[in-house]
């Protein structure tokens, strides 16, 4: 609840008859903003009232008048939508701001409570591309929100680091790999003979056929393929915590999916017993 809120849910109140807690519930935000910064739905109204929404709407907003804050009430279908005062609410808004200092903003809120996020989350082997880093500054941004809100925030990085594509990985470097290039440049050259490996798999399908077989040696532990993805996996979180660190940006876990891969066994069994 802020004092906008309060204000419209306090009108609608006295308006309806409606408690101010239950008015300020509905509440919304329009999804255009050529509807207003508020609006409040009267169709719950319609029992009570005995009146069509729309009509409540247009007898509400036609008592309106414009207060400190709100500056207009503007009935819309069943809607009513509310303008704000934005350079009264702005000033309001930058004096707690600079009163508080670097307290604005936290509450204890969230107190004996922890929250995980999970983001970023890029495959092995593969390119750090722009929908990881979207997702990354969001879940960063969301952590430390709730972290300022009193939360014990974990904030986990789920790699894509299981599944056929690391055979076809291994496939590819063993073909066309160089050691020395992976040190140098590692997600390069791991996603060149990925890409190469789907190039030259659209006229040679054995490749695919090779792929299977070294991910079926994967899920064994056959030492050279654990060997191999190790390394992949390996370097590519080196890679990847380098530019987290360039970025401000930190885990508490990098586990991904491989880490559960010894565990699904057990819970596809409990699903069957559960039925």
């Amino acid at each position: 609840m802020n004092e906008v809120t309060r204000a419209i849910a306090e009108f609608v109140a006295g308006q309806t008859g409606l408690p101010v807690e239950e008015a300020e519930k509905g509440i919304e935000v329009p999804r255009d903003p050529r509807w207003g910064d508020y609006a409040f739905p009267c169709f719950s109204l319609a029992k009570v009232m005995r009146k069509a929404p729309a009509m409540i709407a247009r007898e509400v907003a036609g008592r309106f008048r414009p207060g400190t804050l709100l500056e207009e009430c503007v009935p819309e279908s069943a809607y009513l939508n509310f303008r704000i005062r934005r350079e009264v609410w702005g000033e309001r808004v930058l004096r707690r701001v600079f009163a508080s200092g670097d307290a604005y903003g936290t509450s204890e809120e969230g107190r004996g409570k922890t929250i995980l996020v999970e983001f970023s989350s890029p495959n092995i082997a593969k390119p750090f591309h722009v929908g990881h880093l979207r997702s990354t500054i969001i879940g960063h941004s969301l952590g430390a929100i709730h972290e300022r809100l009193g939360y014990r925030v974990v904030r986990l990085n789920h790699l894509g680091d299981w599944g056929k594509q690391f055979g076809e990985v291994i496939t590819g470097f063993k073909r066309w790999g160089n050691p020395a290039d992976l040190e140098a440049h590692p997600l390069q050259h791991l996603f060149e003979v990925y890409s190469r490996f789907h190039s030259e798999g659209k006229s040679q399908p054995d490749l695919h056929e090779e792929a299977r077989a070294w991910f079926k040696k994967l899920e064994e532990g056959d030492p050279e393929a654990r060997r191999l993805w190790g390394r992949f996996r390996e370097i590519s979180v080196e890679e990847f915590k380098r530019l987290y660190r360039f970025l401000g940006v930190s885990f508490d876990s990098y586990d991904g999916e491989s880490f559960y891969q010894d565990r699904l066994g057990e819970l596809v069994e409990r699903l069957r017993r559960m039925g």
